[in-house]
């Protein structure tokens, strides 16, 4: 993930931004930022293997619900409302020593991580949680950022790592402090004024030689809220200049576009009951760009990606807005009360913007305070550098509920001269929508 402004790329070996010379998973926005597209050609710990000293780990972290998992979907997606809270968080599986159910355990349901002192470790950190941005942290230790969704980073040493929702992160530590046991822990970061789980799940890292009956150490946490830790940490990754696959950002644009995103209002549709108390005036939740709220294609026979390919109407259109349609100041905080005003409410469609193949896009995204202002980690699909990604690719924010109110749009890029750069026939065995 990185933040700022300054030229970016992309191209379809996978779905991750690039600000200058880094490919990303996500994009984190809290106010306006520049991206130039360019359509040429809970958390798992576990120890996998030893390469000359260098320890590879795994870390994925998980959010948990005591509940139908299928319903706390339904619940968001169907009634506008917000996420349901989580109520664990875990880290390989277990949610470690801070909640009831694993205090009233025999043994604490804790991950433990044994580690030698002198070594240096490669951690992968996986932030598979669904709704919530995080920091992660362990007691008295630092990390070197090396590589951001499997691409090299230049180094950066930091104290905590903040990841959002499906991003990979992967660092150097080394175990050069005292032999004893440190808590490594993994904490959530809130930009919105939404309910969340502010609760934190725990990992013991334990040196060879340690003392079990010490208690760990714990780590200094940032506040849920502390923005700018986060907005530190985003700013401070930069590509590996000169790694594989590194290139220049384009300098000549062919389009220019201006997207506004953020939290809007839907009309209720449904029975009035399921629409109380999501706002002041009982409307769902919603999400848009540029005024339009996004919403796949259910019921229309074929998906986007069919209808590209056999050019079929009714499934979407081609008339996604280059800017919003009219300019006011985004970020003004008396946006956040509008609830009920005209400027609040998105309509729903199904629109993308067509590009050219082997164009340069160049994109101002720019949030808005609308409902309430909140960091959105935006993701595109199938593009990275320069190489075309032809057919149809997603653009959305990565909250997992955020996508389904419909922050999001799509990109179609035309196909290009030659059979490589043009959209294969679907397979025979293909669902059918």
């Amino acid at each position: 993930m990185a933040h700022g402004g300054g030229g970016w790329a992309a191209d379809s070996r996978a779905s991750r931004w690039r600000t200058a010379a880094l490919d990303v998973n996500e994009v984190e926005y809290d106010g306006a930022t520049t991206a130039r597209v360019v359509t040429g050609g809970g958390v798992l710990l576990a120890l996998m293997w030893c390469i000359s000293n260098l320890f590879v780990l795994k870390s994925q972290c998980w959010e948990w619900w005591n509940a139908n998992i299928e319903e706390v979907k339904r619940n968001a997606t169907a009634g506008g409302n917000p996420p349901i809270d989580s109520d664990a968080y875990t880290i390989n599986g277990l949610p470690g020593d801070t909640y009831n159910c694993s205090q009233n355990q025999t043994t604490p349901e804790t991950y433990r991580l044994s580690v030698k002192q002198g070594e240096t470790y490669l951690l992968r950190i996986i932030n598979v949680a669904l709704n919530e941005q995080h920091f992660f942290k362990i007691a008295n230790h630092s990390f070197t950022v090396v590589a951001v969704d499997a691409v090299y980073t230049e180094h950066y040493h930091t104290d905590v790592v903040v990841l959002a929702p499906g991003q990979t992160i992967d660092v150097l530590f080394t175990a050069n402090q005292t032999v004893a046991s440190y808590y490594m822990a993994f904490t959530p970061y809130h930009s919105s004024q939404l309910a969340i789980n502010n609760s934190t799940t725990r990992v013991v890292v334990v040196y060879e030689g340690s003392s079990s009956s010490v208690k760990p150490m714990d780590p200094n946490l940032p506040d849920p809220f502390d923005t700018p830790t986060t907005h530190r940490f985003h700013t401070n990754i930069t590509g590996l200049v000169g790694a594989p696959h590194w290139v220049h950002v384009p300098s000549k644009v062919d389009e220019h576009m201006f997207i506004t995103f953020g939290i809007s209002q839907d009309l209720c549709n449904i029975p009035s009951e399921a629409c109380s108390g999501q706002s002041d005036n009982n409307a769902p939740f919603s999400a848009n760009m540029n005024n339009e709220s996004f919403a796949l294609p259910k019921g229309r026979g074929f998906s986007m990606l069919e209808a590209f390919y056999g050019n079929i109407n009714g499934v979407y259109t081609k008339d996604f807005p280059n800017q919003p349609p009219f300019v006011f100041n985004y970020t003004d905080p008396a946006l956040s009360i509008l609830n009920g005003d005209p400027i609040a409410f998105a309509p729903k469609s199904t629109k993308v913007k067509t590009l050219k193949f082997n164009s340069t896009v160049e994109i101002v995204l720019q949030n808005t305070a609308i409902i309430g202002a909140e960091n959105h980690p935006i993701h595109i699909h199938g593009f990275n550098f320069h190489v075309l990604a032809q057919g149809i690719w997603l653009v959305h924010c990565h909250y997992e509920t955020h996508l389904p109110w419909g922050l999001g749009m799509a990109f179609e890029v035309e196909n290009g001269p030659t059979t490589s750069s043009t959209v294969p026939a679907p397979p025979a065995n293909l669902p059918k929508c």
